[in-house]
């Protein structure tokens, strides 16, 4: 089973009980992040494919547009391979003294629309 990001959304708001009043935020937030709720920033990730990754990156952009925003910012990657979700309280991890070790890394420039070329982009992984 394949969740796009919608998908993801939908299932997110309809079985996560702090997550049930998400709104999408994509069209009127320039990208910088997925949804959000009174209490969470929220950056979505889908990952295809039955390969199974040890971690994820996030995107260093990704990352300045929602720390410091007075809510805390929820990573949430769904992986197909094994068919789970995992979240990851970005928030929570920096006040806990997680210190992320920003580098470069060639990624597509965008997954799910047509602007698929490799780029550089700053980031850091964060493992399952």
């Amino acid at each position: 089973m394949y969740l796009n990001e919608k998908e993801l959304f939908e299932f997110l708001k309809n079985n996560v009980r702090s997550l049930k009043n998400m709104m999408s935020t994509d069209s009127d937030s320039g990208c910088v992040r997925d949804a959000t709720t009174d209490r969470f920033l929220i950056e979505l990730k889908s990952r295809r494919g039955d390969w199974k990754y040890p971690d994820s990156f996030i995107e260093k952009k990704k990352f300045n547009n929602n720390i410091g925003k007075g809510k805390d910012f929820l990573y949430v990657v769904y992986d197909q391979a094994d068919n789970k979700v995992y979240i990851w309280n970005i928030t929570v991890l920096l006040e806990n003294g997680y210190n992320f070790k920003w580098g470069v890394r060639n990624c597509k420039n965008t997954t799910d629309f047509e602007d698929t070329e490799y780029v550089p982009k700053k980031g850091d992984k964060v493992e399952f």
